[in-house]
């Protein structure tokens, strides 16, 4: 990058009334011009605004939201979380769905407790499935997620598992019975998963 004025834009409410045509052009580019701004070939990395984040702002290329201090109302705080919690996409303007992506959002202590509930809501209501780590049993949970998903009874699915020797009569799984219900019934590992939304200041899981 030779020119480094080039990487970074700014919004502020007096801006409006700047006759300079460069702040102009940064006004209209951030604001209006979302072709621009999702070009691969437009070298703007940095945004720094007053409000751009609330409603009717829409690019879904943000991954990193720091916020020199508080919104004030909660709403204003959901409304700047959710410009960066939604599919990115590409040069062609399709969603990506087939990669992994993180939203870093950065904030002080002053909104501490609202980052506290936001990460506990949405990790207790996601209702997601891990695929990763291997249960001991079919519990109630994926019981009935794939009742609800593939309309299929809880009686009919027991013994369909139990004919395809998957669990034991207590529900616990046998050799390979938790990879049957992961390739027999996909659709109930779909969505966020517990812990996907964490904090920071909590402390990692050390593996050996």
């Amino acid at each position: 990058m030779q020119n480094i004025s080039k990487t970074h834009g700014g919004y502020f409410s007096k801006d409006n009334i700047e006759d300079d045509e460069k702040i102009e052009q940064e006004i209209n580019e951030i604001l209006h011009d979302k072709q621009a701004m999702l070009d691969l070939e437009n070298p703007r990395r940095f945004i720094f605004s007053k409000w751009t984040l609330r409603e009717g702002w829409d690019n879904p290329n943000v991954f990193q939201i720091c916020k020199l201090r508080s919104s004030g109302s909660e709403i204003s705080k959901l409304q700047e979380v959710g410009r960066g919690l939604r599919l990115p996409v590409n040069e062609y303007g399709n969603r990506v769905k087939d990669e992994q992506f993180y939203l870093n959002y950065f904030v002080d202590f002053t909104e501490s407790d609202f980052v506290e509930k936001l990460v506990n809501e949405i990790n207790e209501k996601s209702g997601a499935i891990s695929s990763e780590s291997i249960p001991e049993k079919l519990d109630d949970n994926m019981i009935k997620k794939i009742c609800e998903i593939y309309n299929i009874g809880e009686e009919k699915l027991l013994e369909e598992l139990d004919s395809n020797n998957v669990i034991t009569r207590t529900n616990k799984f046998k050799e390979n019975g938790f990879e049957y219900i992961k390739q027999k019934f996909p659709l109930i590992f779909n969505g966020v998963g517990s812990n996907k939304v964490r904090k920071e200041t909590d402390k990692s899981k050390k593996f050996k």
